[in-house]
């Protein structure tokens, strides 16, 4: 059976034992440290700052049956961050977050070749959305037609 040390550790996740006492409002990281180590017993007083912290369900931190929480200690870290920044600094936050997220959407391009290779220099997308392979103009991914020499 899982301990309320091994739960707590999973709010936690990749936050550090101090960032993460300032978190829950812990004034002392070293009382955490034993915690989580399970060389001390969680205080209550301590239980009640996580829950309250993380929003955790009080029923799965001290007995592990209920719902897990819904947040990862990373996305904790995050709003705890955010909350302690400035206002210049949250705006720039959602900003390179809304950015990222636009440039996730982008579409993706796949290049094949009929030979079942393809180097870079066989193709080339403009942001018109037409493209040149192999020198030649194409519109909608299919080779313009070439006009015979004759």
């Amino acid at each position: 059976m899982e301990s309320i040390a091994a739960r707590v550790r999973q709010l936690k996740g990749g936050m550090s034992i101090p960032a993460f006492a300032r978190f829950i409002g812990e004034e002392k990281p070293q009382r955490l440290q034993d915690v989580l180590a399970e060389r001390q017993r969680a205080p209550e007083d301590m239980l009640v700052r996580v829950i309250r912290a993380t929003t955790c369900d009080a029923n799965w931190l001290l007995l592990g049956e209920g719902l897990p929480p819904q947040l990862d200690g990373d996305e904790l870290e995050l709003i705890a961050l955010f909350r302690a920044a400035p206002l210049a600094v949250k705006a720039a936050a959602i900003g390179a977050l809304q950015g990222a997220r636009e440039a996730a959407v982008q579409p993706r391009v796949k290049v094949t070749a009929r030979s079942g290779n393809a180097a870079g220099r066989d193709m080339k997308i403009n942001n018109s959305g037409q493209e040149r392979t192999h020198g030649r103009e194409t519109k909608g991914g299919k080779p313009a037609r070439q006009r015979s020499g004759a």
